[in-house]
C-alpha cells in the first residue's frame, strides 16, 4: 500500500536518467498529462511519477529502486479501482499496460498472459484461436486484477470463477527479484492478488469457444448458439471498442 512519504525528486531523475528505455512521466514532463490521463477513474491526485515499463527486467528494476528507497508506489492496469487506488497522490504509479500479450500454448489448454493485459484485448487474442476463458463484464477492465481477486464474471457457471483458471503465476517481489509462484504463494495470489508483489505473468486456462449468448440492457435474453453460456457483457462498451478498430471474435456478438 502506498503511503505519503517525503521523496526528494532527485531520486526519481537520477533513477530514470540511468534507465532510458524505462517510459516515464515527472509532473513537469510534458508528456505527464497524457500518462496521467490513462486512468479510467476521474481523481485529483497528483502521483510523483508515472512509469511503464515494458518487460520484467525494467519492472524489477524499477521495484527495487523504489522499495530500498522507500518511494511509495502503487500498480495500474487498467485504471478501474473504484476506491481511487490506481492514482495515489504523492507515490509513483507502475502503468502495466505494456506487459500486455497472450502466448497461447501449443495444446491450446493454457495461455500465458502479461500482467497489464485488458479483458477486451485477451478475448480478442483468445478468439483469434478459437478459444476462451473466464472473463469479466467490461473491455478495459484489467484482466490480472479482476481474476485474482475473485473473478466473478458471466463465464462463472460455464467455466468457474477467474481465480480458477489460474494455473501459475510469475511476479517481482519487494526486494525486485522475479520468482514463479510456488504452491503456498499461489493459493495467497489467487484471492488476495497483489499483496505478495507485481504480478508480471499468469499462466490461465483457456477452452474452445462457441457462439455464446448475451443479455443486453434491455433484460433480454437472445440466443446465438447452442452453448448455452450466458456472456453478460455490457453492449456499449462492446460497440465503443470496435468503433475504436479493434477486432472482436465472431462467435461473440452483440
Amino acid at each position: 500500500m502506498a503511503t505519503q512519504t517525503s521523496v526528494q525528486p532527485s531520486t526519481l531523475d537520477s533513477f530514470f536518467t540511468s534507465q532510458p528505455d524505462i517510459p516515464f512521466a515527472l509532473p513537469s514532463s510534458p508528456n505527464y498529462a497524457e500518462f496521467r490521463g490513462r486512468s479510467a477513474i476521474k481523481t485529483a491526485a497528483i502521483p510523483l511519477a508515472i512509469a511503464t515499463p515494458r518487460n520484467a527486467e525494467h519492472l524489477s528494476l524499477l521495484v527495487k529502486h523504489l522499495s530500498f528507497n522507500r518511494v511509495p508506489f502503487v500498480v495500474r492496469s487498467g485504471g478501474n479501482n473504484l476506491f481511487g487506488k490506481s492514482m495515489v497522490d504523492g507515490a509513483v504509479i507502475i502503468d502495466m499496460r505494456h506487459l500486455s500479450y497472450c502466448r497461447i500454448h501449443d495444446d491450446k489448454n493454457l495461455a500465458s498472459i502479461g500482467g497489464g493485459i485488458l479483458m477486451a484485448d485477451l478475448i480478442t487474442a483468445l478468439g483469434r484461436e478459437g478459444l476462451s476463458t473466464a472473463t469479466g463484464m467490461v473491455p478495459w477492465i484489467g484482466f490480472t486484477g479482476w481474476s485474482t481477486y475473485g473473478g466473478y464474471g458471466p463465464f462463472a457457471r460455464k467455466f468457474g470463477l477467474g481465480f480458477e483458471q489460474i494455473v501459475a503465476a510469475k511476479l517481482v517481489n519487494w526486494e525486485g527479484k522475479v520468482i514463479e509462484a510456488d504452491e503456498d504463494l499461489l493459493k495467497g495470489i489467487k484471492g488476495a492478488g497483489g499483496s505478495f508483489g507485481v504480478i508480471v505473468e499468469l499462466k490461465i486456462r483457456t477452452y474452445p469457444l462457441k457462439q455464446v449468448s448475451f443479455v443486453l440492457p434491455s433484460f433480454k435474453l437472445i440466443k446465438l448458439g447452442t452453448d448455452c453460456a450466458i456472456f453478460a457483457l455490457w453492449t456499449c462498451g462492446v460497440r465503443r471498442y470496435r468503433r475504436q478498430g479493434h477486432d472482436w471474435p465472431s462467435a461473440i456478438r452483440t
